[in-house]
């Protein structure tokens, strides 16, 4: 008895130094780091249109002038037909090849 119980504690420490030593030969996040790093391109500095003086963000031609808001609410309409009319241009074709 006295034998038996020496020996399940001899067992017991080399299980527990066996799985010591797989918990710390995983690998570990900061070996996986990767650092990525700026790539630099040369390019011609331009300078922004609204940098200029003469830009006024808030002047919209077409909130102030009626007919230019009319022409683009016309072509925007106008627009909107002939994508529909595309798409049911696209959808016909699709039924007559199924017919």
């Amino acid at each position: 008895m006295k034998y038996l119980k020496r020996f399940g504690l001899f067992i017991f420490a080399i299980i527990l130094f066996v799985s010591a030593f797989v918990v710390t030969s995983q690998p570990v996040q900061a070996q996986r780091t990767v650092y990525y790093r700026p790539v630099v391109v040369s390019r011609p500095f331009v300078r922004p249109f609204f940098y200029s003086r003469f830009y006024d963000p808030f002047y919209d031609p077409y909130y102030y002038d009626p007919y230019l808001s009319y022409q683009q609410e016309k072509y925007y309409k106008e627009k909107d037909v002939r994508d529909a009319r595309k798409k049911v241009a696209k959808e016909t074709e699709k039924y007559g090849a199924n017919s």
